[in-house]
């Protein structure tokens, strides 16, 4: 079963605005879909756009604000097997224009967000079109069923 803790290094971000009842429910869609048995863990943080930024300008080098990074800490190479799945970093700012110019809710681009934050902690990627379609019937399915619902 997946198991995650998260935090708010936002100033400008209040824990009210957390979908957390979706999150919760993300997570448990997400461990019945993939058959997740032991006890993972994972990190969510809530990051301002000067944050994201410097991540991804880091980490990725790339210099431009992002939605969402994760950063797994194995992967399906690794010998090491720990309980640990990564970190998954969400930018409250963009997500709030990218619903607006998605003409959907704050809650949904959040559902989202976080969907895609653990799919790729579970090695899902989309570097090409294969993978990118995959992971979004992937992604759109486990949203239909916490926002539907």
């Amino acid at each position: 079963m997946l198991n995650y803790s998260w935090s708010i290094n936002d100033k400008k971000l209040s824990g009210k605005k957390v979908p957390i009842k979706q999150f919760n429910q993300i997570v448990k869609n997400v461990s019945r879909k993939f058959r997740i048995k032991n006890k993972l863990f994972f990190d969510l943080s809530f990051v301002d756009k000067n944050q994201i930024k410097n991540i991804n300008k880091k980490y990725r080098k790339v210099n431009r604000q992002t939605d969402v990074i994760s950063f797994a800490f194995y992967d399906s190479k690794s010998t090491i097997k720990s309980p640990l799945l990564g970190e998954i970093f969400i930018c409250f700012e963009v997500a709030q224009k990218q619903a607006k110019e998605n003409k959907w809710s704050l809650i949904e681009e959040l559902c989202f967000l976080f969907i895609h934050g653990i799919l790729h902690l579970l090695q899902y990627d989309h570097q090409t079109e294969k993978e990118y379609a995959k992971m979004m019937k992937i992604q759109n399915n486990i949203l239909k069923e916490v926002i539907i619902k």
